[in-house]
């Protein structure tokens, strides 16, 4: 199983069970993941790159933080994080998921306080392109962020901007 905030934690299983009702058999893939797990993935990563001696161990944990968050910067270490799938994948890729089960997931995923953190058309801002990872914000911010297609990043500045 994975962890996840305990304060969220019946929102995030509400969320799955409301995806079975519909027709869907979701995968939590990943949910809370330490400052020690995090720089363990990296390292590992970076290893993997530079097993070939072309790379130095600095040059590939460059890359490797490409496919990997720095640790310490990790959504998945606020235990309110969690990337939702289809199925179980090997290598996430997004074009290969089942976008229907992901467009069920964006239309009602708000309505359980979880927004799409880290969407493909915003990765400009968010730096990331995650569209399986979704986070917990709470039903209201959610409503507001996901209607007018925000990231949580947008959704902060517009806050800041309201003060």
């Amino acid at each position: 199983g994975i962890s996840f905030d305990k304060r969220a934690i019946n929102q995030l299983v509400g969320l799955v069970q409301a995806a079975r009702k519909a027709g869907f058999d979701p995968y939590l893939a990943c949910g809370y993941v330490s400052y020690t797990a995090a720089t363990q993935q990296l390292n590992e990563e970076a290893a993997k790159l530079t097993a070939g001696g072309r790379l130095s161990f600095d040059d590939a944990i460059k890359i490797a933080t490409k496919n990997s968050e720095i640790p310490g910067t990790s959504d998945h270490q606020t235990a309110l994080g969690v990337d939702i799938t289809d199925k179980q994948y090997d290598d996430y890729d997004y074009s290969k998921m089942n976008a229907r089960f992901f467009e069920w997931l964006d239309e009602n995923c708000a309505e359980y306080g979880f927004i799409k953190r880290y969407p493909s058309d915003k990765s400009g801002i968010t730096g990331l392109d995650q569209p399986w990872h979704y986070r917990y914000v709470g039903a209201v911010a959610a409503k507001f962020i996901m209607e007018n297609n925000m990231c949580l990043e947008e959704f902060a500045d517009h806050y800041e901007y309201q003060k």
